[in-house]
């Protein structure tokens, strides 16, 4: 299974997938949704997107809004799992707002996040 790692944080970034890589995934990364954007385009082979709420260049409500408008993806959209420091519920009020199709949105985590829960839905 390919996943892509988004979040502005390098420790967590590095973090996140060197778990994974030694669980056995292909891990991919970028430091926005601008980047992410780009490593989804270009490896149709992701299918799973941990992806940190808030950046600074191009957050996670914009990543999903250009995912969900790009014909690119009309057969292929990621499963998402949101990683967040806000409260969950003002992150579903945000994908609301924005008018987020939340069908992909598999699970939101608070952090710190529990590596082992993570691997657990990624799984499912």
């Amino acid at each position: 299974m390919t996943v892509l790692v988004i979040d502005d944080d390098p420790v967590i970034r590095h973090a996140y997938s060197h778990y994974l890589e030694h669980k056995g995934y292909t891990v991919f990364q970028a430091e926005n949704g601008r980047l992410g954007l780009d490593k989804l385009t270009h490896n149709a082979g992701i299918t799973k997107v941990i992806l940190d709420a808030t950046m600074l260049e191009m957050d996670a409500f914009v990543f999903l809004q250009h995912v969900q408008a790009d014909a690119t993806f009309n057969d292929r959209h990621p499963d998402i799992y949101f990683v967040t420091s806000w409260d969950i519920d003002h992150v579903k009020k945000y994908l609301h707002r924005d008018n987020i199709d939340q069908r992909n949105v598999k699970e939101i985590f608070k952090k710190p996040i529990d590596l082992e829960m993570l691997l657990t839905m990624l799984q499912s």
